[in-house]
């Protein structure tokens, strides 16, 4: 997929990712020969950690919970010639305090080399494998399950004056180690070529394109040549702009035609007939999608203490997480950050999400079929941070989801803490 992310990182908050600039992998290199190392003890309370509507009976579990979950990070970088290699790995644990069967492990091991070629071509090839207890927005209910993730591929990027060509290929596979949610398992591979240019006076122009190649390897479709695993193929053609006014404002702006195609298109089923009493086979062509998406992001600071990001988004993905082949997203986000003082800095931010579910299927963990969901959350943080060697961030957050069918409804508001302590050179 082809799209601009905000300058900053905005929260996102449970295990999803935040919205960030990121490379093939979540490992970040490290530059020269130098090495990192943290550690950290992160306590989430959730007062609807399960995610139920209200008055909806928990079965015996706790609604809210208390979560506690240390982490040790490490990675190495070493350089050969001009290339640079680099490693890196986590390990932690969630403890719950009442929903204890909950408890699961996590790690992430990951590593690649950013090369460079001559004078003109630079990229980069990686990969990672990381398995967790998995607590992610999207997800319908928190049901007991561990998810595995491997990834890895490469990009390269060849610039001559101001023109550059380039592009990426990643593989990604997730599997759900709870049987009852292998129907959602994925594997997708991705293509996605581009062409810049670019001056200092103009900012950067883009054209560029992605293919993505994606199966539901536990979910099966009998189409006209027999059954097969269930694909989807999603296509976008991106114009893009970026550029950034003085030290202060920095704006990416991008409009996008977003298709997705279901593989096979026809489907066959089997229905009885009422005249003979034996079974018959009718076709029907399973829906598309095609439409205009845009991305964009805002990143203004006035002065040294504040700073400002604003983002937009709409795109087409597949998930790992909702009973849906493909999904028609659109985001919001922003968020401020104000630095109190030479230690001290506070923020607030804001996001809105609206899903739109394709293709969807009922599971026993969905036992109804999703069709749409909006989502919000709101939130304000400090972070202490008087030397390098460690920080403090407190986080209160309130989040909503109303969905369609209402099942899927749920509030609630999370405070976390985590401590944080760093070592490292380069």
């Amino acid at each position: 997929m082809v799209a601009a992310v905000p300058a900053t990182a905005q929260r996102t908050g449970s295990d999803s990712a935040p919205v960030s600039n990121g490379g093939i992998i979540s490992v970040a290199p490290i530059a020269g020969r130098g090495y990192q190392l943290a550690a950290t003890l992160r306590t989430l309370y959730d007062d609807n950690l399960l995610r139920l509507p209200d008055g909806q009976n928990a079965n015996g579990r706790s609604k809210s919970d208390f979560r506690f979950s240390p982490t040790v990070d490490a990675s190495i970088g070493m350089p050969l010639g001009r290339q640079q290699f680099y490693i890196g790995g986590t390990f932690g644990r969630d403890y719950y305090a009442r929903n204890t069967d909950l408890n699961r492990n996590r790690y992430l091991i990951g590593g690649g080399v950013n090369w460079r070629l001559g004078a003109i071509c630079t990229g980069a090839l990686a990969g990672e494998f990381n398995r967790r207890q998995n607590l992610l927005n999207d997800a319908g209910f928190q049901v007991d399950n561990v998810q595995e993730n491997g990834t890895y591929g490469g990009s390269a990027n060849c610039r001559v004056g101001p023109i550059g060509v380039g592009g990426t290929i990643i593989h990604n596979t997730t599997n759900n180690l709870n049987p009852s949610r292998a129907l959602f398992n994925v594997s997708s591979t991705s293509y996605a070529p581009r062409l810049t240019y670019g001056s200092v006076n103009f900012g950067q122009f883009s054209l560029g394109g992605s293919y993505n190649d994606v199966t539901y390897p536990r979910r099966t479709v009998l189409g006209l040549s027999g059954s097969v695993p269930d694909r989807i193929a999603i296509y976008a053609g991106r114009v893009g702009y970026q550029r950034s006014l003085g030290t202060r404002l920095s704006i990416t702006l991008g409009a996008s035609y977003n298709k997705a195609r279901p593989i096979p298109r026809t489907q066959v089923f089997f229905v009885i007939d009422p005249v003979t009493g034996l079974p018959v086979g009718v076709t029907n062509d399973r829906n598309g999608y095609s439409g205009v998406g845009y991305d964009g992001s805002l990143s203004y600071t006035p002065s040294p203490r504040l700073s400002a990001q604003l983002s937009a988004s709409r795109n087409v993905t597949s998930t790992p997480n909702a009973g849906a082949s493909f999904v028609i997203n659109q985001a919001y986000g922003a968020n401020v950050s104000y630095k109190v003082g030479p230690s001290i800095t506070a923020g607030l931010g804001a996001a809105y999400d609206i899903r739109d579910y394709r293709g969807g299927f009922v599971s026993p963990t969905e036992p109804r079929l999703r069709v749409s969901d909006k989502s919000k959350r709101i939130y304000g943080s400090i972070t202490y941070s008087p030397v390098k060697l460690y920080d403090i961030d407190l986080e209160v957050a309130h989040q909503s989801r109303v969905s369609n069918p209402s099942v899927f409804n749920y509030s609630g508001t999370s405070v976390s803490l985590t401590l944080r302590v760093k070592l490292g050179r380069g």
